[in-house]
């Protein structure tokens, strides 16, 4: 009797310590978040680099998140409306529409928003923002499944890294570190990482930033290579003149072309090491200011 008893208490115990039914469970982590989701969802990617978690043929999560601080949310709904407006009307495509309508949604010491549409124009969604001042994070739950699993799945994510801003050595400028490269940007300009690369935005006057990207060469970067390299990869929205001359910054030599577009003076710059060119495309006089600087501070990894 006593081995019975003994018995049916350690099964209790195991019950009580691993519930009937409860999900294996699995975690995306990458530099910006994380989060937890059922082992049983099949996990992607989209085109765009947003995860994709597909819970069946008729219900799926997207979501993606940046290093952040020009869009914060606060919690105060007069103060947030504007920033909520924007992203609604920003994000409402072909495959989600959403209504117009949101709600405020604080999920730990994150704030944002949920808004309410459809996917597809068939199944329920809803798309979520949070931010914290130096992430901002996007989740697309698209059918009756993934809307149900909103909070559970929100519970867990847990913001990761910040904006890699550190003692700089130089007055006026905070470190960015990015992936293979690291460079100075100017104090009080604010931070969007994309998925091409980085922005540094003047926050008092969005026409003035300094764009950072990289690509990867089929050959080792040159001197000689540097103004093929600019000519190719200058965005052609500027409609500026992709004519390169070399030039020479703190004892380095870049190529670069310089003009005018719409929304003022422009910079662009290409530098490399190895295998990766670096292209600096800054527009705006306040910008320009800083040029030298910046580009006089990249160093490869």
């Amino acid at each position: 009797m006593k081995r019975f008893v003994a018995i049916l208490l350690a099964l209790l115990l195991c019950a009580a310590v691993f519930p009937a039914g409860a999900q294996e469970m699995a975690t995306y982590s990458d530099a910006v978040y994380s989060f937890q989701y059922p082992a049983s969802w099949k996990r992607g990617t989209a085109n765009d680099g947003s995860i994709v978690l597909e819970i069946s043929s008729q219900s799926a999560i997207l979501t993606f998140a940046i290093i952040n601080d020009l869009v914060t949310f606060t919690g105060d709904e007069e103060t947030d409306a504007p920033l909520i407006e924007n992203q609604i009307t920003q994000y409402s495509g072909k495959s989600l529409s959403l209504d117009g309508s949101y709600e405020l949604l604080t999920v730990g010491e994150m704030h944002g928003f949920r808004a309410f549409g459809k996917w597809a124009k068939k199944m329920p969604a809803e798309m979520i923002y949070l931010s914290d001042g130096a992430h901002l994070m996007c989740f697309v739950f698209a059918g009756e499944a993934a809307i149900a699993a909103e909070g559970d799945l929100l519970s867990t994510v847990v913001p990761q890294g910040g904006l890699g801003a550190g003692d700089s050595g130089k007055a006026g400028y905070a470190l960015w570190q990015g992936k293979g490269y690291s460079l100075l940007y100017p104090e009080g300009y604010g931070v969007m990482e994309q998925n091409t690369g980085v922005v540094f935005m003047n926050a008092e006057s969005k026409d003035n930033f300094i764009m950072a990207r990289t690509y990867s060469l089929d050959q080792n970067y040159t001197d000689a290579l540097a103004p093929l390299i600019a000519q190719t990869y200058l965005p052609k929205s500027t409609k500026v003149e992709a004519v390169a001359e070399m030039t020479e910054i703190a004892g380095r030599k870049v190529a670069l072309i310089a003009g005018d577009s719409a929304s003022g003076p422009l910079r662009f710059y290409v530098l490399g090491s190895g295998r990766t060119a670096l292209a600096l495309l800054i527009i705006g006089e306040n910008a320009i200011s800083y040029a030298e600087d910046v580009v006089a501070s990249v160093t490869f990894e």
